[in-house]
């Protein structure tokens, strides 16, 4: 049972983190190397309401807005003159990424901080004690795959970015203001990013670095689950979160662990480039 809870647990952490990217580089074929960073900030949008005094809650309600914010004057400035360039996108937020991390290391320092949990002990599920906030990762990684999935299929904005997503000058055509849709699009998928980061501060240490790791694994999830599908990346979040889970119970050893899970995914990407769960047009 550990090991299902465990293994639920780190797909939804996987798909939590990934969500946002699969926005900005699946939807908007925007490679943003800056997606760390914005998750990061999200981290330290939780440390400022900390350090305010104000309860766990508050960090979560702050990150997307304040990440969010961040992200339409990133869109507005960096990334809206390079729609038709998709590839310089990687130089202008490897750019952002430094920029972004030498910003916070000025204000805050180099050194770890921590944030507190909105959620402390255990409870039990079927005879085994788990903690809660692992299971509130979970619920919460529903909800807001639940709300993506109704903006993208059941709203007139998500009607909107699809067109624009498979035919801008059509869109424009049909009188949809495309510079509104970029700008709402890449907002969502960086407050996704900040509410992220927010959600997985007690569980980690907060440092001006801790971008990368989490950017790696959001590319991987994105990739073999299929770039343009967000049901993909569902199941390439579900995918990569089994794996490791069970490779980690077997082998006991966390970097042999992720050496073996990377290779996979090399495995996977160079088998099925479109991804696993994407069906290749004819």
């Amino acid at each position: 049972m550990v090991v299902f809870l465990n293994a639920l647990s780190s797909s939804m952490i996987l798909i939590l983190v990934s969500l946002g990217l699969g926005i900005i580089f699946g939807q908007m074929n925007v490679f943003n190397l800056a997606h760390g960073e914005f998750f990061m900030l999200g981290a330290y949008a939780a440390v400022i309401t900390g350090l305010m005094g104000l309860p766990p809650i508050a960090g979560l309600i702050f990150a997307p807005l304040f990440v969010g914010l961040i992200g339409i004057v990133v869109e507005r400035l960096l990334i809206r003159p390079l729609y038709a360039r998709p590839m310089d996108t990687l130089l202008v937020t490897w750019g952002l990424s430094m920029v972004l991390k030498q910003l916070i290391q000025l204000i805050f320092g180099a050194g770890h901080r921590n944030a507190d949990a909105l959620f402390t002990g255990s409870m039990n599920i079927f005879g085994t004690e788990y903690p809660i906030y692992r299971i509130f990762i979970i619920v919460i990684t529903l909800a807001l795959l639940g709300i993506v999935f109704f903006l993208y299929f059941r709203t007139s904005f998500g009607l909107k970015m699809r067109m624009v997503i498979q035919n801008r000058q059509q869109a424009m055509a049909m009188g949809i203001n495309t510079v509104s849709v970029d700008r709402m699009t890449f907002a969502l998928g960086s407050a996704l990013a900040g509410i992220a980061g927010a959600i997985m501060t007690p569980l980690m240490f907060i440092s001006p670095e801790m971008g990368a790791s989490y950017l790696t694994n959001s590319f991987i999830v994105v990739i073999i689950g299929g770039v343009s599908s967000l049901i993909g990346l569902v199941g390439g979040g579900m995918t990569y979160g089994i794996a490791k889970t069970i490779i980690d119970f077997v082998i006991a050893n966390s970097f042999l662990t992720n050496i073996i899970v990377l290779l996979l995914a090399i495995v996977i990407i160079r088998l099925k480039p479109n991804g696993i769960f994407t069906r290749k047009s004819r």
